[in-house]
């Protein structure tokens, strides 16, 4: 049976925000959780898995340029039967004062593509703005 795969694009433009503060905001556990405020098992360390969002996503990191490339296999917990893993590559250009960040998430099973799309905005960017906002608003 052939499966059908999509990829996702994103470009996303985080204001005064250094790629080191999105790198940091991925990698490192503490902050990941207090960003998103779910679960987070994850490393800045090639070769080193994840589980994210009580479970609900999870892979290894496969290549690492710090505060530049993150580059994950990566699947959820509703991932099909017998499909490979997917491939989520997250690049981070200082531009100015701004970060620009591109997602590329390869071999999304089509089924899902639209969920993923979605969910990387809804779960992810959308709440480091939000997190960043009130992190500087505060001072800390």
């Amino acid at each position: 049976m052939r499966m059908i795969v999509k990829t996702i694009f994103q470009e996303v433009i985080f204001n005064k925000v250094k790629a080191s503060t999105l790198f940091e905001l991925y990698t490192d556990p503490i902050q990941h959780e207090a960003a998103t405020g779910a679960a987070a098992i994850i490393s800045g360390r090639l070769g080193e898995p994840f589980n994210l969002y009580n479970g609900f996503c999870f892979g290894e990191n496969i290549d690492l340029k710090v505060n530049q490339l993150i580059i994950q296999s990566w699947r959820t917990d509703g991932w099909p039967e017998g499909f490979d893993d997917s491939v989520v590559v997250i690049k981070l250009i200082e531009q100015d004062e701004n970060t620009l960040l591109y997602l590329t998430h390869a071999n999304v099973p089509s089924a899902l593509a639209a969920s993923l799309h979605n969910g990387w905005h809804q779960f992810y960017w959308n709440k480091w703005k939000a997190y960043l906002q009130i992190k500087n608003s505060s001072g800390t």
